[in-house]
């Protein structure tokens, strides 16, 4: 199905013309964007096939390379049929970019998952007698002691399937292959399938990444209590000086003093207020005393006139 938009980007796709992908990345165009089928451009770019030029495989991995490891488009998509990029690359007997996914991708990439007709890219590996494809797949089965033995929808092995289509010599290989695994694929889930090196792998970066985290944490909240007591010690010193300085100031004002002193003050301050009110009142007798005699020379002299 086609794509509705960045049209420039999907004819460099098809014609895996790296010079016009690259001046796309360069101006900025979507290359994360899905078909109504829910299939990105790397599914498209498998889709894409051309049997005259013998260089044409080989552009094509280096494109399929470039989207991944630059333009960091997602190799674990599954589409509406169920299938997923690995399925895609088998089905379409893209030989090196399944290769390449083994390669890069151990134990990341559901190899044996089925899709909507049940078969998975095992089967689709012996629909074409790709042997490079089918031995690939096998070996990495057998590193990890997995059992291959799946039926599709007709319910056909993949070992069966290769006797009907007549791959006598791969049906061989698988049927003595199969015997020396012990697990049934269908019946244990995608994680249990995975490498014990990578489960280990993410493991151990599992927990180095929560130790790390762990101690960070730690470290930080160290830092940050000992920074809180450290602006909190000096906070308070601070203070202390302050208030200190505030004391020494108030204790040398003439205004503070201790109960002695200021009823000491007070007493002689009132001693002299009273020595004034006395020294005012006899100035006001005299004064009066002067006015009265005064005014009795003043009667006795309007008398002797009269």
């Amino acid at each position: 199905m086609s794509f509705k938009y960045e049209r420039f980007l999907i004819e460099a796709i098809e014609q895996c013309n790296m010079p016009k992908i690259i001046t796309c990345v360069k101006h900025g165009h979507n290359f994360h964007l899905k078909n109504n089928l829910g299939q990105n451009l790397l599914i498209h770019l498998l889709k894409q096939q051309n049997y005259q030029d013998p260089l044409f495989e080989k552009k094509r991995l280096q494109i399929f390379d470039f989207l991944i490891s630059h333009c960091k488009l997602d190799v674990h998509i599954v589409d509406y049929y169920n299938k997923n990029l690995f399925n895609w690359a088998t089905n379409l007997n893209c030989t090196q970019e399944a290769l390449y996914l083994l390669r890069s991708y151990p134990g990341d990439i559901d190899i044996l998952k089925r899709d909507h007709s049940g078969s998975c890219s095992l089967h689709y590996a012996i629909e074409h007698g790709n042997e490079i494809l089918v031995h690939a797949i096998v070996d990495y089965l057998l590193q990890y002691r997995i059992r291959f033995d799946i039926k599709d929808n007709y319910n056909n092995t993949p070992e069966e399937l290769a006797s009907k289509l007549g791959y006598n010599h791969i049906a061989d290989y698988l049927s003595e292959a199969c015997r020396s695994t012990i697990f049934m694929s269908r019946e244990i889930s995608f994680l249990q399938q995975r490498p014990i090196t990578d489960r280990l792998k993410t493991t151990a970066t599992t927990i180095t990444t929560r130790s790390k985290t762990t101690l960070t944490n730690r470290s930080k909240v160290t830092t940050a209590t000992t920074i809180n007591r450290s602006k909190t010690t000096t906070a308070n010193t601070t203070n202390t000086k302050i208030n200190l300085s505030i004391l020494s100031s108030l204790i040398s004002s003439p205004f503070i003093f201790n109960s002695a002193e200021f009823y000491n003050l007070f007493e002689s301050k009132i001693d002299k207020a009273k020595l004034i009110t006395y020294k005012i009142n006899d100035i006001i007798l005299l004064i009066l005393e002067e006015i009265l005699n005064n005014q009795s020379q003043l009667s006795i002299c309007s008398y002797k006139v009269c």
